[in-house]
């Protein structure tokens, strides 16, 4: 076992450990805002079940309180909410710890260098979702989301579609947009050609579609589009030209995972078709429980409330969705500002089912509220680190230096507690303690410094490039083999 692989194991192992033991949010008895129903479903499962107290969003995210409550009957705990609590931050460093032991087995399948491995553990799990919000805010499901998307991205990786069909169908009632992993069951984990040129008429089509989302919101759900709902920071109307125009690059460039026009008979000539079956069968059953089980009167998160959402936080504040999603799972977007090209052959190396979900959830990353995309990236990160293996090695200071901007950026260190009222005036201090983090809350003065920070990033590494201080050339090599091919001597 490699210096960069014990260093890495127990460096994790003890901040995962140091989360467990620190701080807890000091709203509800710990349980949180939203925490404090799921508390109420761990209690009283039977009874919610029976009075249909769950509304059909939550409902998709209970299998944690079921779960729970089953293992604190069975050991005879007293549901209160402190021992709920405890409850879920066990779970979640169980959860976590797992999820560990599949990124090894990711990098194993994968091949990765030393280096990349390392690069990959800092930035998959030296973050605030991994380090910082399970044990604070412990009554969510993100924690689970992340473990169950390393699984499902390591047996996607190994073609074991009957694990991730029982995967995607537990996941369902963890995080309601589990069921887009069913495109890793349809299509198989093979490469496939497109065009690389950058004028691609393929790479219009989502900033058309955000284009069309942004005109029928802003025109047609004016009341909607200005509501701070959850007492979220309002648009920034002065800024609001230049956050569309950013957004619509951003756009452009998540257009590049797509596959071309002239792909398509090829991609339906890979599609799994049996795997259809299962996926509507997922969709079927979801949908009986909730018809079952939960409340008739539905929690206003339809696609119509989430379309409005995303356009909403998109142009909040020039490029507050990029920001956002920088601060909170860390520097590895910014690695891949000199490896596009070649993040786009990797994304076409893990076949056409990769390709669509990544371009799918890039238009869901508009939105910036950045914890809803917890469940897809460790997709995203298998396709970063096959990008950066086929570009070259970065120098170990690089690395060294990576890993310790990760654990600043990542807040384990940060007290939140202790400075007043975190539920009172979100986009101001000392609420903004917690919330400056995320997007759809994050203040005008604390985007600003944000922005600066990863403006910052930015340079550094432009400079450290441009120096010639940031890669060693290594030798160019396929890292993953999809698909056997026999060659005739």
């Amino acid at each position: 076992m490699n210096a960069y692989r014990i260093s890495g194991i127990l460096i994790t192992l003890a901040l995962l450990f140091y989360g467990y033991r620190g701080e807890l949010i000091d709203v509800n008895e710990g349980a949180g805002w939203d925490g404090r129903l799921y508390a109420s479903y761990t209690a009283h499962l039977d009874r919610s079940l029976e009075e249909k107290a769950i509304n059909s969003y939550r409902f998709q995210r209970v299998l944690m309180s079921v779960v729970i409550n089953k293992v604190m009957k069975a050991m005879d705990i007293p549901f209160t909410v402190p021992n709920i609590v405890a409850g879920f931050r066990l779970f979640n460093l169980l959860l976590l710890m797992l999820g560990l032991l599949y990124y090894y087995l990711i990098s194993r399948r994968l091949k990765l260098s030393a280096e990349l491995e390392f690069l990959g553990l800092a930035a998959l799990f030296w973050c605030y979702p991994v380090l910082k919000m399970p044990f604070f805010n412990p009554i969510i499901t993100d924690a689970a989301a992340f473990t169950m998307g390393l699984m499902v991205t390591y047996h996607f990786l190994c073609n074991q579609r009957i694990v991730n069909v029982l995967l995607i169908l537990a996941g369902s009632f963890i995080f309601p947009t589990f069921i887009l992993f069913g495109l890793l069951l349809l299509f198989p984990a093979e490469e496939f050609k497109a065009n690389t040129s950058p004028k691609r008429m393929e790479r219009l089509v989502l900033p058309a579609l955000f284009l069309i989302a942004f005109v029928v919101v802003y025109f047609g759900f004016q009341n909607q589009f200005a509501d701070t709902y959850s007492n979220i920071n309002p648009t920034n109307r002065k800024l609001l030209f230049i956050s569309v125009l950013l957004a619509l690059g951003y756009m452009y460039q998540i257009g590049a995972f797509l596959p071309d026009f002239s792909n398509f008979k090829d991609a339906l000539s890979k599609v799994k078709w049996i795997y259809l079956v299962p996926i509507v069968l997922i969709i079927l059953f979801i949908k009986y429980m909730t018809a079952t089980y939960t409340s008739p009167n539905p929690e206003n998160i339809g696609g119509g409330r989430y379309l409005i959402n995303i356009v909403k936080q998109a142009v909040a504040n020039p490029g507050v969705f990029l920001v956002s999603h920088i601060i909170y799972f860390g520097w590895l977007p910014l690695m891949l500002i000199f490896a596009g090209k070649e993040m786009v052959n990797a994304i076409r190396s893990l076949g056409y089912g990769v390709a669509i979900l990544l371009a799918g959830v890039g238009f869901m990353s508009l939105g910036s509220e950045s914890r809803q995309l917890i469940n897809f990236y460790p997709v995203f990160v298998v396709a970063a680190l096959l990008a950066l293996q086929k570009k070259q090695a970065l120098k170990p200071w690089v690395l060294a230096l990576f890993g310790v901007s990760s654990l600043i950026l990542s807040r384990f260190w940060y007290s939140i507690t202790g400075y007043g009222d975190l539920g009172v005036n979100l986009t101001e201090w000392p609420a903004q303690r917690y919330f400056q983090v995320f997007g759809p809350w994050m203040s005008n003065s604390t985007y600003a410094m944000n922005l600066f920070i990863c403006l910052i990033a930015v340079s550094v590494i432009l400079i450290l490039q441009k120096t010639g201080n940031l890669l060693d050339p290594i030798p160019v090599k396929s890292v993953v083999q999809t698909k056997p091919t026999n060659k005739r001597k």
